[in-house]
Formats: structure tokens, C-alpha cells, sequence
């Protein structure tokens, strides 16, 4: 079968990435996908709601030898998720994906906080939910993290802005941010851009806001942040964004990091 033929090319496969989706891998199945990450070159791993058992996923794929060699590991669409125990098993791994898991937000970080994760750099959370507010100053995130994805996220009221002072206490300098497809109330929006224009913190260097309200008082907030070298504004602006845009125009002609401007459908 598929991962029987993997197997059998590991000497000569160049394939370095691997991604199930629904496939109901059991025991047996995982423990092959295994052999294939310990002796060939695979460093990129994703099963999209594909593992028939979770506590297999942690008994026969996450072990040493084999997470030694993932860089990236996906679990979008994976529900009932121990984060404890995934985390504890997956402490070198750089990237994380757990989009749609059915996980909190605010108790992820928690978790986060509790586990040795010194080589994570990029966790998405999108399509989670948020019903914890984390603002426990004792939380310690990862040196190494530098960007948060949490996009496509019902955000109920009252949680934007502890949501974001959260954030840039916790990341000082070196936060890039995908925070696009937002949905949440016009009031709690404008609380939020509120927070943009009262908080000094200028250590953004990424963000996405695709298909979000946007305010004059976000865009002064980039002016203020001139580390930014990646912004991502696809579908905010329109007809009737004069004045926006020309701020937008005040923060490309001032900044001297800025390598990526994405604007595309305004």
C-alpha cells in the first residue's frame, strides 16, 4: 500500500513532507508512517482529523527517535487532544498547527507555559475557541515563539483587548501575528482599536488582518511599530477608506523594514 511503498524507497526519496487527511490511521499504520520519519528524510508530518486512536498518536508515533526529526507537525481538525501530554512529547519541534481542534486558546497557553518547548517558533490556533482569558502574569511562552496564527475565530465581547494586552506583555519585542477572517461585535472591534491608539508597545514585526474592520487608530498603531517587515491588509479597504489609505501611505514611506504589503480584493 501507500506507506509500504514509502517505506520501501527510503534510501533513495527526496520527500520531505508527509499529510493524511480523514484516513483513520491506526496503530500499525502510525508505527509504519514512524519508520518512514526514522529512516528517511521526512521533517514535515500532518494528520488532518486522520488518527483513528489519539493515545497511539502519542504511545507509538511520538516518541524520541521519531520526533527528533520533525520540524513541522500538523493536527488540524484532531479533537480530544491532550495538550499536556502532546506537548511534553513534542518539546524540539518548531512549527505546530492545531487549527479546528476544538481546543480553548487561553488554556493552550497555559499548557504552553508548563511544558519545555525551547525550539517552537510558529503555533496556529485558528478556528479554536476562546473562553479563557489567559492573564496570569506568571504564564512563560518560548523564546524562541514568534508567531501566533489565529485566524477564523468568533471572538465574544470583552475579549479582544485582554486578548492582545496578553499578547504584547508576553511578547516584548519580535511578535508576528496572523489575526484575519475575525468576527466579533462592531463595539468589541472598536474597544480594540481603542487599545491600538492608548498602548505603546512596538514590538510588532508581522501581521495579517485580512477580511477585518480597519480604523485609523490600527494604522498609526503600525506607524508606531517600525519593525514590522510583513503586513497583510487583503480586503479591508474600500470606496470610502481616503483617510485610512493615506495613512497606510505614511507607514510605507516611513518604515525601513517592510518587505511584504499585501492589499489584494480593495
Amino acid at each position: 500500500d501507500f506507506i509500504n511503498t514509502i517505506n520501501s524507497n527510503q534510501k533513495n526519496s527526496v520527500l520531505s513532507s508527509l499529510s493524511f487527511k480523514s484516513a483513520n490511521l491506526d496503530d500499525n499504520q502510525l508505527m509504519s508512517i514512524a519508520n518512514s520519519i526514522r529512516n528517511g528524510p521526512i521533517t514535515s508530518i500532518g494528520f488532518h482529523n486522520a488518527i483513528d486512536s489519539i493515545p497511539s498518536l502519542y504511545e507509538s508515533f511520538l516518541i524520541p527517535e521519531i520526533t527528533q526529526n520533525i520540524k513541522i507537525l500538523n493536527l488540524d481538525g484532531t479533537t480530544n487532544l491532550q495538550l499536556s501530554e502532546l506537548f511534553s512529547k513534542t518539546s524540539n519541534i518548531q512549527f505546530i498547527s492545531l487549527a479546528n481542534c476544538d481546543l480553548d486558546i487561553g488554556t493552550t497557553f497555559y499548557e504552553l507555559s508548563e511544558a519545555s518547548m525551547q525550539e517552537l517558533t510558529v503555533l496556529n490556533l485558528s478556528g479554536n475557541n476562546f473562553t479563557t482569558i489567559p492573564t496570569d502574569k506568571e504564564i512563560t511562552l518560548p523564546k524562541s515563539f514568534q508567531k501566533l496564527i489565529l485566524n477564523n475565530i468568533q471572538w465574544a465581547d470583552n475579549s479582544l483587548s485582554e486578548l492582545f494586552s496578553f499578547l504584547f506583555s508576553h511578547f516584548p519585542q519580535g511578535l508576528s501575528l496572523d489575526f484575519s477572517n475575525a468576527t466579533a461585535s462592531t463595539d468589541e472591534f472598536m474597544n480594540l482599536f481603542k487599545f491600538f491608539d492608548n498602548t505603546p508597545y512596538n514590538g510588532l514585526i508581522g501581521l495579517s488582518w485580512c477580511n477585518n474592520p480597519i480604523h485609523i487608530d490600527l494604522l498609526q498603531f503600525l506607524q508606531r511599530n517600525q519593525q514590522i517587515h510583513r503586513l497583510e491588509l487583503d480586503g479591508c479597504f474600500d470606496s470610502n477608506c481616503a483617510e485610512m489609505v493615506a495613512e497606510l501611505c505614511s507607514f510605507i514611506e516611513i518604515s525601513t523594514s517592510l518587505r511584504y504589503l499585501g492589499i489584494i480584493g480593495t
